[in-house]
């Protein structure tokens, strides 16, 4: 009787959005990083973003639980073009820029769904060879080495020199 008392809570939004990535030739793209990231973003996140996942062996992906918000969903963003997905970064709806992609706005309660995304033809890989040295001349060994696609921004390689 005359009392308070405090007692928290959590609350989510329970939606869904779900698609389907493919490869230029049609075909189901497997483990792809899909990366869903609120609209007036301007920095690419250095950890994780806002939500992720994974495409199942099918192609499928399924984020939930997104807050209320406009988003643009992307591939290979975040979690950058590897040897398993040399697939360059490409954002909803099949755009290669961040700037040009389609945003998707997401309701309470809303399910977004059948979103196909197809993605360009794999970066084609090619071996990089050289000798690192230092300013006296001496093979610079142990060496950590990276190889960066100015155009897109993310690294696509590293290694280390040998002796």
């Amino acid at each position: 009787d005359k009392g308070c008392a405090v007692k928290d809570f959590g609350a989510k939004n329970d939606s869904l959005i779900e698609g389907k990535v493919i490869d230029s030739n049609g075909k189901p793209v497997k483990s792809l990083w899909v990366e869903i990231l609120p609209l007036n973003t301007n920095i690419k996140p250095e950890l994780t973003p806002n939500e992720f996942g994974l495409t199942d062996s099918n192609g499928m992906f399924r984020l939930y639980n997104i807050p209320s918000g406009k988003y643009i969903i992307g591939f290979n963003y975040v979690n950058e073009p590897d040897a398993e997905h040399p697939y360059p970064t490409t954002f909803y709806k099949n755009a290669y820029e961040k700037s040009k992609a389609t945003p998707i706005e997401v309701k309470i309660g809303q399910n977004i769904k059948n979103i196909i995304v197809q993605l360009p033809p794999q970066i084609k890989q090619q071996e990089v060879r050289g000798v690192i040295v230092w300013a006296d001349g001496k093979p610079a060994s142990e060496v950590d080495v990276g190889l960066k696609d100015v155009g897109k921004n993310y690294g696509v390689s590293r290694a280390e020199t040998d002796e």
